[in-house]
C-alpha cells in the first residue's frame, strides 16, 4: 500500500457499515506492505469490538490483528511508524484479550505489557535520536513516542498501585478518527482508553496526546495531555536524560531516577484527574 492511500483507507473503513467494514479488513490481509499488514491489524482490532458479536468471534478477530501487526513487524526493512504502531499494540495484545473477556488481567500480564511498552518506547526514542530526517515523518514517530510514554506512565501508576484497577488501552481507529471531519470542529477523537474496573467497569478517561502546545479544541471528557508540560524540564528526547531513557534505566533496576518519574506521573495524574 502507497502510504498517502492509508488515511483514505482509514476514513472508509471508520464511516463503511459492518459487513464493509469487514470486507474492506480482508482484503488488507493481502497487502505485502508493512503499512497494509498494519492496518489491517487496526482494522481486526476494531471489529474485535464491534457490537454484537459473540466472544469467540472478537477472539478470533484479535488474533487475526495480532498476526497483522506480527507480519507487519516482519516486514518492514526499517523502524517506522508502521513498525512503531504494530510494536504498541502487539506489546498490549494481552490487555485487549482480557478486556473482551471481561476479565481483570494479573498483575503478571500487566508487567509483561509495561516492559514491553517501554522497550517500544526506547525503540522510537533511538530513531529519533540517530535520526537525521527532519520532515513530517519525524514528527510522526515523536507523535507516536509521546503516545507510548503517557501509556508507559499510566501502566507504571497502575503497577504501583499492588493492586491495578486500570486497564489502558490504545484506542480503537475510530475513536483516533473521531467523528468530526471538519477540521475546525470541537474534536472528539482520542489516543488512550482508559477503563477502571472498581464497582463496575466504566471508560473514566479518554485521553488526546500532544508532544507541545498547540491551537486544537477538544469536547470536555476528552482530557488533553501535553507531554512537555507534564514533562516539564526532564527533557523527552535526550541520550541520557529523555524520558524513554529514565523509564528504561529503572525498569531495569536502576532507582535513582525513580523520584524523577514519579514527579511526571503526578503531573500527568493532576492532568486527566
Amino acid at each position: 500500500m502507497h502510504p498517502e492511500r492509508e488515511p483514505h483507507e482509514r476514513f472508509l473503513f471508520k464511516n463503511s457499515e459492518q459487513e464493509s467494514r469487514i470486507e474492506i479488513a480482508r482484503k488488507n490481509l493481502h497487502d505485502t506492505t508493512n503499512i497494509g499488514q498494519q492496518l489491517a491489524g487496526d482494522m481486526f482490532l476494531e471489529l474485535a469490538f464491534e457490537q454484537g458479536i459473540n466472544t469467540d468471534q472478537a477472539l478470533a478477530n484479535l488474533e487475526i490483528a495480532g498476526n497483522c501487526w506480527d507480519k507487519s513487524i516482519l516486514l518492514s526493512k526499517y523502524i517506522d511508524s508502521h513498525y512503531l504502531s504494530s510494536c504498541v499494540r502487539l506489546s498490549n495484545l494481552s490487555m485487549y484479550r482480557s478486556f473482551l473477556t471481561n476479565e481483570m488481567a494479573d498483575l503478571e500480564q500487566i508487567e509483561k505489557a509495561y516492559y514491553d511498552t517501554v522497550e517500544t518506547a526506547n525503540l522510537a526514542h533511538e530513531y529519533l535520536l540517530q535520526s537525521q530526517d527532519k520532515l513530517s515523518s519525524n514528527n510522526v514517530v515523536l507523535g507516536i513516542l509521546s503516545e507510548t510514554l503517557v501509556l508507559s506512565l499510566l501502566q507504571r501508576f497502575n503497577i504501583s498501585s499492588g493492586n491495578p484497577q486500570w486497564t489502558i488501552l490504545p484506542s480503537l481507529i475510530s475513536q483516533d478518527l473521531g467523528k468530526n471531519s471538519n477540521h475546525n470542529a470541537v474534536k472528539n477523537s482520542w489516543d488512550l482508553s482508559v477503563f477502571t474496573h472498581y464497582d463496575e467497569t466504566e471508560l473514566s478517561y479518554k485521553i488526546q496526546v500532544k508532544t507541545a502546545y498547540n491551537n486544537d479544541t477538544y469536547e470536555n471528557d476528552i482530557q488533553v495531555v501535553r507531554l512537555s508540560e507534564v514533562c516539564k524540564s526532564q527533557p523527552i528526547v535526550n541520550k541520557t536524560k529523555g524520558v524513554p531513557r529514565l523509564l528504561y534505566r529503572e525498569m531495569y533496576g536502576d532507582s535513582s531516577v525513580t523520584e524523577k518519574l514519579d514527579v511526571i506521573t503526578e503531573n500527568l495524574l493532576d492532568v486527566i484527574d
